[in-house]
């Protein structure tokens, strides 16, 4: 368990929020807290959690899933393989990918104004990065980008490849790919 500093938006205060990894309850307040706050429009509406860490659990025995909580409600979640993928930027170099990052329906400014939280979603893929670096990957990351979050990882200063626009390649490989090179020692 980690503590992570989250932005209280009513006050401007800083808030510490616990990293933890991904457990039932954690599943549970997405089903009880998140999903009645999202509608359709939302981009995770249908995303099933409880599915995903399943079915990601069957591909690789490297994932992990990761949650932020802060006043005993799940505020995001990520899932990743940290089974070193192979990096897009540097093809000898190897990546924690991210399959999946979310923050609570409230935490988001498309949903909720003002938003009730910020930062969540940035601590859990720097924390992303952290673990890449523990395996020795350098800090690279590398994930594909849903349209509607393509500016956040702009923003965090990853590196853009564009997806493939052939309609022979699979879903995932049209959205645009994300990457973090290593960081400078």
């Amino acid at each position: 368990m980690f503590e992570v500093q989250l932005v209280n938006v009513a006050n401007k205060a800083l808030v510490t929020g616990l990293l933890m990894p991904l457990t039932e309850k954690h599943l549970d307040d997405v089903a009880t807290f998140w999903k009645p706050r999202l509608s359709p429009r939302e981009v995770d509406y249908d995303w099933d959690w409880v599915f995903k860490k399943r079915i990601y659990n069957i591909r690789t025995q490297q994932l992990e899933g990761w949650a932020i909580e802060y006043e005993d409600i799940t505020q995001g979640l990520i899932l990743w393989d940290a089974s070193g993928r192979r990096s897009r930027l540097e093809r000898d170099a190897r990546v924690v990918y991210i399959f999946s990052v979310a923050t609570a329906p409230w935490n988001r400014m498309e949903i909720q104004q003002p938003p009730k939280f910020q930062a969540v979603g940035r601590q859990l893929v720097q924390f992303a990065r952290s673990k890449s670096l523990d395996l020795g990957f350098g800090g690279r990351v590398g994930l594909h980008a849903l349209p509607e979050v393509e500016e956040f990882y702009r923003r965090l200063n990853m590196t853009e490849i564009p997806g493939s626009p052939d309609d022979s390649e699979s879903e995932i490989e049209q959205l645009t790919y994300f990457e973090w090179r290593a960081i400078s020692t």
